[in-house]
């Protein structure tokens, strides 16, 4: 559908929720898995690079993840399988923006831009890097990770993008 979804012109937001492995027991005498399932897990965590290599720009989610460490580790697997890490990096922060039309407040890093930052100790796709700092609005926070978790899965978030644009 590569084609179609192209040809749509509409924003992407690509999920990282890529299917799970087709599982089954190695006695089953016989298995049947069908092929668009087999073909959606092997093709889903291309989806990403197929996008930009059509010239289409995107944002990632992690919406349907139900581990939140699980994130870092899907985008992974996109870049393993050739989107650049500058894309990856951009497809959750510049475009967001862009596609939100808040790039002039958010999304990078700039004089007089809202300063929502997450500082790892190596690199920022590094299986081994850990956070090391978060910066929000341009302060410095120490956190305890495990009790900030906590706290944010216990509150509703409301964003508000002006205009009377909120979700």
């Amino acid at each position: 559908w590569l084609d179609e979804v192209v040809a749509t012109g509409a924003p992407l937001i690509l999920s990282v929720n890529f299917p799970a492995t087709p599982r089954w027991e190695d006695d089953d005498e016989a298995v049947m898995i069908e092929l668009e399932t087999l073909r959606h897990w092997q093709l889903a965590p291309s989806n990403p690079r197929r996008m930009l290599e059509a010239g289409r720009s995107f944002a990632l989610t992690s919406q349907g993840v139900t581990e939140r460490a699980d994130f870092r580790e899907r985008v992974r697997l996109a870049i393993e399988l050739g989107l650049p890490e500058h894309v990856a990096l951009a497809s959750f922060t510049t475009e967001p923006a862009r596609m939100l039309g808040v790039a002039q407040q958010l999304g990078r890093i700039a004089p007089g831009l809202i300063a929502n930052l997450t500082v790892r100790d190596g690199d920022l796709f590094g299986r081994d890097s850990e956070i090391a700092e978060v910066w929000v609005d341009g302060r410095r926070y120490d956190v305890d990770f495990e009790v900030a978790r906590a706290k944010a899965a216990a509150k509703t978030w409301l964003v508000d993008l002006g205009e009377g644009r909120r979700f």
